[in-house]
């Protein structure tokens, strides 16, 4: 697989048990994935960090990768020069392993509209929130590593909420210069598991709340052993999210290792 036209091909058309292998080089986007594989037998797009997913822009644009379908595995490969990196949107029970995030305009990795039991591991964040196109535009204070969820000003349907629940977020470095936090949990997202990251805040900018690791507003999340350096406070659980208690039943135990805070709060 070594074109763009290629690749719309193989996606539009691969089966469960299907293997669409990248060969190095760069595939210019959107991109846009709607077929789903099954449990038994998911559907793996894989390549090395030289195969390299982009659009044309970091300041107009979309998403590099709409994810809108079940039992994908996304492995090894990079996404770069987005205005947003990859969005799973209605998407469950998929894995993406490996991976290389970075130079993204606003979100690197954003679960929304219903995406539960998806899976990112093993991978690399950074430069997100970035014009590289042009330095002197502000995004605002954009530019989360992970984001999970919607706020309820952010897409989240009329009087529900967006139930992108039980996704796991597992040993990542995230940073530097992710604008805004390294994760940030929405309301009314349930059920989660961020374990063994590794956070590195240098280049956050301190607007718009950012400046913790992990801005918590779901519920029930278990958040353990996850270390790293350069915060204002390592995490922010906001028990005033509207209507949904967010924040609150949450299990919290960070390995504090290089730490440089301006200020340390750590509940436990």
């Amino acid at each position: 697989m070594s074109t763009t036209a290629a690749l719309n091909n193989a996606l539009g058309n691969a089966q469960p048990g299907h293997v669409v292998k990248l060969a190095d080089g760069d595939y210019v986007g959107p991109f846009t994935i709607t077929n789903s594989g099954q449990a038994n037998a998911p559907i793996t797009l894989c390549g090395s960090r030289k195969a390299v997913l982009r659009n044309s822009s970091t300041i107009n644009g979309s998403a590099i990768l709409f994810l809108r379908a079940n039992y994908w595995v996304l492995e090894s490969f990079t996404f770069t020069h987005g205005k947003k990196g990859i969005f799973l949107e209605g998407a469950n029970h998929n894995v993406l392993d490996g991976l290389a995030v970075h130079n993204i305009g606003d979100e690197g990795v954003r679960f929304k509209f219903n995406s539960s039991y998806n899976t990112l591991q093993n991978s690399q964040l950074w430069d997100i929130g970035t014009n590289v196109d042009n330095p002197n535009i502000n995004n605002d204070g954009n530019g989360e590593g992970v984001y999970i969820g919607s706020s309820q000003i952010d897409g989240a349907p009329t009087n529900e909420r967006d139930a992108s629940d039980y996704n796991r977020i597992l040993n990542n470095i995230i940073g530097p210069n992710v604008r805004s936090e390294a994760i940030d949990i929405k309301e009314g997202s349930l059920g989660g598991l961020i374990q063994g990251n590794y956070f590195d805040g240098h280049g956050t900018l301190l607007e718009n709340s950012a400046g913790s690791w992990m801005d918590v507003k779901g519920n029930d999340y278990l958040i353990i052993y996850n270390q790293g350096k350069y915060a204002r406070r390592p995490i922010d659980k906001d028990t005033g999210a509207p209507t949904t208690g967010g924040g609150m039943k949450c299990i919290t135990k960070m390995t504090l290792a290089e730490i440089m805070c301006l200020q340390i709060t750590m509940p436990i």
